[in-house]
């Protein structure tokens, strides 16, 4: 897949589907909604996948269930009649005919597609880079949130969205003054934050690097 972008593997804080990339964007855009245009990659019949097409960047993205997986891309070259499809056909049916050869049942299937489906390192990358995408955005609605209540002494709720799961988070800060101390002749005031969380919600689009 890396090859197919033509880009190097970010590191683990930078989401996949963040990358600045034609067929990225596109496959972000096509599929942000469970439902809108598709174009089924004919060749493949053990999958479903989906054709996403950018001036000559194309990709096939498997939307099954939650994530999404951008599982291969590529460009046609300048001049080329080479049809990145027809390739990807090509490279799943002897795929299929290695598998024939060493008697795996084929399930009536012409085509394997597992060499380009997501494997376990893809998951734990996709669940780490949830748990730092939570970790930001509490860090930043915390701190809003203290802010709010800093100014009326109020109870605060506001929602994360963004990560695997919305959390809704509550802040309430209380000011407690203590008393005079002796030796310094002055007051010391005390803040104190409660932050309540409550878990639930919808999952996040992710593509496969």
């Amino acid at each position: 897949m890396r090859d197919g972008l033509r880009v190097a593997l970010p590191t683990v804080d930078v989401p996949l589907n963040e990358i600045d990339h034609p067929v990225v964007r596109k496959a972000n855009e096509q599929f942000a909604e469970p439902t809108g245009p598709r174009e089924r990659v004919r060749g493949l019949d053990d999958i479903v996948a989906f054709k996403v097409k950018i001036q000559r960047w194309r990709g096939a993205v498997l939307d099954d269930r939650e994530p999404s997986w951008l599982l291969a891309a590529g460009i046609r070259e300048d001049g080329s009649r080479d049809d990145f499809y027809e390739a990807l056909t090509s490279s799943a049916k002897a795929a299929r005919a290695r598998l024939n050869a060493e008697g795996v049942p084929s399930g009536g299937k012409e085509t394997f597609s597992g060499p380009w489906l997501p494997t376990e390192d893809d998951r734990d990358r996709y669940a780490a880079e949830g748990a730092g995408r939570l970790l930001a955005e509490l860090e930043s609605i915390i701190g809003e949130l203290v802010c709010k209540s800093l100014l009326d002494g109020r109870e605060h709720e506001g929602q994360i969205a963004g990560a695997e799961r919305a959390h809704a988070q509550r802040v309430a800060l209380r000011h407690h003054p203590e008393p005079e101390l002796p030796q310094l002749g002055r007051r010391r005031d005390q803040h104190r934050v409660r932050v309540d969380q409550r878990l639930g919600g919808p999952q996040l689009v992710h593509q496969r690097l």
